[in-house]
């Protein structure tokens, strides 16, 4: 029975027929058949296409990944990831979304005029994905700095190292002068702390002939930092927009999240079906290697003070962690109570991560000498050690935190707050098992960030 082009589309939209499914197949057709129906945090499924319309194809993913996690058969969420997908290039990730789509929503035209148009991309072999470069051409990731906090930096190295892995390519990290743990902004910050993870160098590149993605980055400019990061033309990007890229050099500057990127490891990846957890401790133990002057540091320290003795190991978060964190003191007064129950025993010792002299002196009064610190500079306000001026030795920042953290990963137990990247990155360092890692705050790695892309 035909549908009268000017009555309202069976498909539950709330449009006319002839602006619905009745509509040509076209990719801005399917885009602007999305029904009215509310996502989290009351953006609906129309703004998603908007989205999609102008581009912000990270700020729609996450908006469509968030609705399918409640309900993973939604035919409109899954038609536009199969969108996003063919927009990035990556068109064997949207044929499988338009067939999810298909299948979840029978009879509905629009998934399956998009199939139909990826499939005949495929045969004309049009993909740039499956592009090859002249010759032996090297593809290159180059991973600059976040600018925040040391495991936070290092958090976007992980997600850029993911990134790296499945885009094919070389990572060359660079920390320059916005690195907060940087002495000389003339030099890589980053073989301060860890090996070089390959052996290419920013300065290398700077001489080859090279084309960039994204186009605000050059052989010019590539050792500038803060390159229309927050504003203005390919800021603020996303892992997703360099999927399906074939430039030589591709460039990141802007924070990569592993849990943004695991969507896109494909099923014949090694990786695949790798948990957030997973990623970040296959990345760790491939590439992550302390340099020699911080693992001695690291034995040195547990050696004299924590060497055949069990020990607790507790990550208390103060001085600007408050601006962010309404409730961290009620948190924070959770620890206690932690503890006393975990090890009742006296003869444990208790070994504090934290970057507040406060809470280290709380500590003290509390323990006494089985309390064990690191001689490391913390905050008395709410400004973070990172970001005082005063302190003009910021390697030295960057040691101190690194080596609570690794030292953290040798303890019997740990109870640490997941809203803080320290917390985060102590669980990655050893496989833990369910009782002995504790967190009173989830993991921040396990959600994703509807803010900051675009």
């Amino acid at each position: 029975m035909s549908v009268g082009r000017n009555k309202i589309c069976a498909c539950g939209s709330g449009n006319k027929y002839k602006n619905c499914c009745g509509k040509n197949s076209s990719i801005s057709s399917s885009i602007t058949s999305f029904p009215q129906t509310i996502l989290l945090n009351s953006v609906s499924l129309n703004s998603v296409s908007k989205d999609i319309e102008q581009g912000y194809l990270a700020r729609a993913e996450i908006q469509c990944r968030e609705w399918l996690d409640k309900f993973p058969r939604d035919a409109q969420a899954l038609n536009a990831l199969g969108l996003i997908a063919w927009k990035i290039q990556m068109h064997n990730f949207a044929v499988e979304y338009f067939r999810q789509a298909i299948t979840a929503k029978p009879g509905w035209p629009i998934p399956v005029n998009n199939l139909v148009a990826v499939k005949t991309e495929l045969t004309n072999k049009t993909l740039i994905e499956s592009a090859t470069l002249p010759g032996n051409q090297q593809r290159f990731l180059v991973i600059k700095a976040w600018g925040f906090g040391f495991w936070s930096d290092v958090d976007h190295v992980l997600g850029g190292l993911l990134l790296a892995e499945i885009t094919k390519r070389i990572p060359v990290i660079y920390w320059g002068s916005n690195s907060l743990f940087s002495n000389n902004r003339a030099h890589n910050a980053f073989n301060d702390y860890f090996e070089p993870v390959s052996d290419v160098s920013l300065d290398e590149l700077v001489r080859m002939n090279n084309d960039y993605f994204p186009p605000k980055w050059s052989a010019m400019n590539l050792l500038d930092e803060d390159v229309a990061k927050w504003e203005g033309d390919n800021s603020r990007m996303g892992g997703l927009y360099f999927m399906g890229r074939t430039e030589s050099v591709a460039v990141s500057d802007f924070y990569l999240s592993i849990v943004n990127l695991l969507p896109w490891i494909e099923r014949k990846s090694s990786l695949y079906g790798l948990s957030i957890d997973d990623l970040h401790r296959y990345l760790f133990a491939k590439y992550l290697k302390p340099e020699k002057i911080i693992q001695d540091q690291i034995d040195d320290f547990y050696n004299r003070r924590l060497a055949n003795r069990q020990f607790v190991a507790v990550h208390v978060r103060g001085s600007d962690k408050c601006k962010e964190f309404p409730s961290l003191d009620e948190v924070n007064l959770q620890y206690f109570n932690y503890i006393d129950k975990l090890i009742p025993d006296s003869k444990w010792l208790i070994f504090l991560l934290t970057d507040s002299q406060t809470i280290a002196d709380t500590f003290t009064r509390r323990y006494g000498n089985r309390l064990v610190l690191t001689d490391s500079l913390r905050s008395s306000d709410d400004i973070g050690i990172h970001y005082k001026p005063e302190h003009d030795n910021r390697s030295q920042l960057g040691y101190e935190v690194m080596k609570d953290t690794y030292l953290a990963a040798r303890a019997d137990y740990f109870i640490g707050n997941g809203a803080s990247n320290v917390s985060c990155m102590v669980g990655y360092l050893k496989n833990w098992s369910g009782k002995e890692y504790s967190l009173l705050v989830p993991n921040m790695h396990h959600r994703r960030n509807h803010f900051i892309y675009r």
